[in-house]
């Protein structure tokens, strides 16, 4: 039974461990800045056929894989509703409570 509750409690460490936010996020495109997106595109609307923009475009100078033109679409999504996001006024105001705005994570 104790090594059932040491297991336990591991498993369930590593869970909250991996709940907490990371703040060593960094800009996933070699030389690009905060400049290299515009700061309104995350949940952009309307955008094509899914309705809204659910992450920014990074556009840099260098930084991908060889032979890919220089961009990058970045999207940070949740397995968890994030309540403290919900608008009502926004445009599939249910679908931005599993996405966060990827622009207020990074940090070049």
């Amino acid at each position: 039974m104790n090594s059932f509750r040491f297991s336990l409690l591991i498993v369930l460490a590593v869970f909250v461990l991996g709940c907490l936010p990371s703040t060593q996020a960094i800009i996933p495109v070699e030389g690009a800045t905060a400049a290299d997106w515009h700061p309104q595109s995350f949940w952009y609307h309307p955008w094509g056929r899914s309705g809204t923009h659910k992450g920014i475009d990074i556009f840099a100078r260098s930084g991908n894989a060889q032979g890919k033109a220089p961009h990058l679409h970045f999207a940070i999504r949740s397995l968890l509703p994030i309540w403290q996001q919900y608008r009502a006024d926004a445009p599939q105001a249910w679908n931005l409570l599993f996405y966060l705005d990827p622009s207020q994570e990074f940090r070049a």
